[in-house]
């Protein structure tokens, strides 16, 4: 919720690949679209489907911090630059 605002988009893709045979074949992918920076995409794969979504929530949370403060690195060092011209 603290980057909501910088969030424009969240698309969740769950898939159980081997169908009943079971497995390492629970896939989830988050594509997390992110204003005035990259877009964050994080993928993982469990046989339980709720642990692959736990892990994939936390790294997509971690990987949309680290985006966003990358980004606001980038425009202060952009106005840095342009104010000392």
């Amino acid at each position: 919720s603290r980057f909501d605002s910088r969030i424009s988009n969240v698309q969740l893709v769950l898939t159980d690949e081997n169908g009943p045979r079971g497995g390492l074949d629970k896939a989830c992918r988050v594509n997390v679209s992110v204003n005035r920076a990259s877009d964050v995409v994080v993928s993982d794969r469990d046989a339980d489907l709720a642990s692959c979504i736990s892990r994939v929530a936390d790294r997509v949370g971690r990987s949309v911090a680290r985006s966003i403060d990358r980004s606001r690195n980038f425009d202060r060092t952009k106005i840095s630059a342009i104010n000392h011209s």
